[in-house]
């Protein structure tokens, strides 16, 4: 940034609020990026924080500096911006560049990009992975990445959909036992869902038996189907239950 626009962003709240959507701060800033937005933000909200799961993944935030911004609109305080920012997908690739609106507000010179409502929504998200509320997980990650446009938001959100998704899914993976032979039960599991599975777990409860007992298994093809065999406690009553715990595509 030239001198100019240095004065300029010191001076007009168009031009401090164009310097920053220029930076794409994030979510989370690590002590360069907040030094980098110590003119413009209230930088000590980042203190504390923690990586998300994009930012970690793809490297920090230096590729999404010097993004190209225009204005669109200005009322009193409230600035409206449109920004070109890459699109991420849940394994950190980016796609086509895509354009998204920001309204911010100027006062005093410094930035206010919605970061306190956006760091609340994500210590939600905390709170209901906690509580193994994956729906819950997955919603308030796709509330949080419509409302605050941090790119790099993506990955976390897409990966929370997808351990949702893999969730749903275990209902299509049945485990079918067979016979008992020297002590293990052995059955097969068939997958009569659509989708592949890359691996999963099956759990056995027995009665009597404090602890339960897993297998994990690896790639099943949809309509396909696999053997398994699980110990059984010497201990046990006779009665049982046969779950799929976990599943990754």
């Amino acid at each position: 940034m030239g001198l100019l626009s240095l004065v300029l962003a010191c001076t007009d709240p168009s031009e401090t609020a164009l310097a920053v959507c220029s930076l794409s701060p994030g979510l989370y800033e690590d002590t360069e990026g907040r030094t980098l937005l110590a003119q413009y933000l209230d930088t000590s909200l980042y203190e504390g924080g923690v990586p998300t799961i994009g930012h970690d993944l793809v490297g920090g935030r230096e590729s999404l500096r010097g993004a190209a911004c225009t204005l669109l609109h200005r009322e009193d305080e409230q600035i409206t911006m449109e920004r070109v920012q890459p699109a991420f997908d849940l394994g950190g690739s980016t796609g086509q560049p895509r354009t998204v609106q920001l309204t911010w507000t100027v006062r005093k010179g410094l930035v206010d990009i919605g970061l306190v409502d956006a760091l609340q929504k994500r210590t939600e998200t905390q709170e209901a992975i906690r509580e193994a509320d994956l729906p819950l997980f997955a919603g308030r990650w796709d509330s949080l990445a419509a409302s605050f446009p941090d790119p790099l938001l993506a990955v976390d959100q897409g990966r929370a959909q997808r351990l949702l998704d893999e969730a749903l899914y275990r209902r299509h993976l049945v485990p079918l036992p067979e016979a008992v032979e020297e002590g293990r039960m052995v059955g097969k599991v068939e997958n009569r869902g659509d989708r592949r599975i890359s691996s999963f777990e099956v759990q056995g409860v027995f009665e009597g038996v404090q602890e339960a007992v897993t297998v994990e298994l690896g790639e099943l093809e949809a309509g396909d189907s696999v053997p398994f065999s699980l110990a059984i406690p010497p201990d046990s009553l006779g009665g049982y239950t046969l779950t799929v715990i976990a599943c990754s595509f």
